[in-house]
C-alpha cells in the first residue's frame, strides 16, 4: 500500500480497522505507515500513529527497527496526538542511549509543561524514568522533578505515575549506596 493510498484511506476513522487488518497481514508495508506517521503535512496523519501503536502489540520488533525515527520525530513534533503515541512507544522500547541527552531534554520540556495533555505528560515522565536508567545520575534530579510536578500540576494520571517511579528511583538510589 503506498503513501497516498494510506492517507486516503485514514481520511475516515471508518477505514483504520482496514488498514490494521491489512498492515497485520502485511508487516512489510510498515515503512509507508510510517511515512504518513511522520508527515506532518496533513492532521488525520496521527491516525498513522495511533494505527502503529496499535502495531506494537503484535510487532514489537518492527517498530524497535524504526524507533529512532519516531525519537527524531518527537524532537519537533507538536501535534499532541502523535505525541501521544511517539512518546508512548519510545517508552515501551529500550532507549538507545545516543539519543538520551536530546530525548530528555524534549521530555522534560514536555512533562514540566502542563498545556499538554495528562497522557502525554504521563508518557514523557516514563522516558525521563528509562533514560535515568541509562544515567543513574539523573536519578536524585528526576526525583525532584516529579515531586515539583506532583505539587504543582497535579493530576490522577502524574501522581499515579509519579508515585510510582520516585518510590522505584528512590529504592534504586538505595541499592547503589
Amino acid at each position: 500500500m503506498t503513501t497516498t493510498e494510506i492517507q486516503q484511506l485514514i481520511q475516515a476513522w471508518e477505514n483504520t480497522d482496514f488498514v490494521f487488518s491489512y498492515f497485520d497481514k502485511h508487516p512489510e508495508d510498515f515503512p509507508s505507515l510510517l511515512d504518513v506517521a511522520l508527515d506532518e503535512s496533513e492532521k488525520t496523519n496521527w491516525r498513522a500513529a495511533w494505527l502503529i501503536d496499535k502495531l506494537n502489540n503484535r510487532y514489537p520488533e518492527l517498530i524497535y527497527s524504526k524507533i529512532g525515527l519516531i525519537q527524531e520525530a518527537v524532537l519537533q513534533c507538536e501535534n499532541q496526538s502523535k505525541l501521544r503515541h511517539f512518546l508512548k512507544l519510545i517508552s515501551l522500547h529500550p532507549i538507545n542511549k545516543q539519543a538520551t541527552g536530546l530525548l530528555f531534554d524534549r521530555s522534560f520540556q514536555i512533562f514540566t509543561n502542563p498545556n499538554y495533555a495528562i497522557a502525554i505528560r504521563v508518557h514523557a515522565m516514563q522516558i525521563l524514568y528509562e533514560i535515568s536508567c541509562l544515567e543513574p545520575e539523573l536519578k536524585p534530579e528526576l526525583i525532584l522533578i516529579i515531586e515539583q510536578e506532583l505539587e504543582l500540576h497535579s493530576s490522577a494520571g502524574i501522581c499515579s505515575r509519579g508515585r510510582k517511579i520516585v518510590n522505584r528511583l528512590q529504592k534504586e538510589l538505595l541499592h547503589t549506596s
